[in-house]
């Protein structure tokens, strides 16, 4: 996660996820640090986040979406929004835009790292998936 002020890097956080945590996983915990970030600004001005995840976007709009890791998103983002303008805005990915090029090289240094600092539940959908290779090679 990055944070620039009129275009420069004035903060980052880089967390290194499990193996087993995908990629929707890692958008929703890079909105979670976002706006815990935001929380911790003592200026009332206008936040705008950029994530290049549609997928996190629509679960973050969904009302019936139940990821545990979504409802900790919607919470500190409400927050956030309660005492400051926040506003999200999708970009597309690695097509030059300066913020989400600096976001894609911090997760991607992130992953080099040998430690794991955020490992989360396997998702549904890896766990399917495991367990179908698993069920192949028997």
């Amino acid at each position: 996660m990055v944070v620039l002020y009129f275009g420069q890097l004035i903060h980052f956080e880089r967390v290194r996820l499990g193996d087993n945590c995908t990629v929707y996983q890692a958008e929703l915990v890079g909105l979670k640090l976002a706006a815990e970030f935001i929380l911790t600004l003592t200026t009332t001005r206008r936040v705008n986040v950029y994530p290049d995840s549609r997928s996190a976007l629509q679960s973050l709009a969904d009302p019936t979406n139940t990821h545990p890791l979504v409802g900790e998103v919607k919470r500190l983002l409400k927050k956030a929004r309660s005492e400051r303008g926040v506003f999200l805005h999708w970009v597309k990915a690695h097509v030059g835009y300066h913020g989400n090029e600096l976001a894609e090289g911090e997760a991607e240094a992130a992953t080099d790292s040998p430690s794991v600092s955020l490992d989360l539940p396997v998702s549904s959908s890896r766990f399917k998936c495991k367990l179908k290779s698993i069920m192949i090679q028997a």
